[in-house]
């Protein structure tokens, strides 16, 4: 999404806006883990930042909190075919971890405000190339 703002902030962008999932940044799931991995649970458990957004939504945050400028509109699965399918609703629950105690996780908002602030410059250096 970066990649294609950046490129050309003009072409109108389309997002699937029917989708729901629950982002998650892989250093929040990898400190995750590692506290899971020092628990006594077995069995499935869920790891997943807080909340949850369509990809039409996340894209929007994410590039409006780069300060990116862009255009986007959102569009329907059937509107934006993929060879891969994707269900409709993918959100994931805490439910495991927070039972322990165990739950770190912030929302994937809060995520997405620091990784920005962590490495905002880095990522429209390689959004540039």
């Amino acid at each position: 999404m970066l990649k294609l703002a950046v490129g050309n902030p003009e072409r109108q962008l389309k997002v699937v806006d029917d989708q729901y999932g629950s982002l998650t940044w892989s250093l929040t799931l990898t400190r995750q883990i590692a506290r899971l991995l020092q628990a006594d649970i077995t069995g499935i458990v869920h790891a997943t930042s807080e909340g949850y957004s369509t990809w039409y939504e996340a894209a929007r945050y994410f590039l409006d909190t780069m300060g990116i400028a862009y255009s986007m509109r959102p569009c329907s699965t059937a509107e934006y075919p993929t060879p891969a399918h994707r269900p409709a609703n993918s959100i994931l629950e805490n439910k495991v971890l927070k039972d322990a105690g165990l739950a770190d996780f912030v929302s994937w908002q809060e995520d997405i405000d620091k990784f920005v602030a962590n490495h905002r410059e880095q990522l429209l250096v390689e959004a540039r190339s």
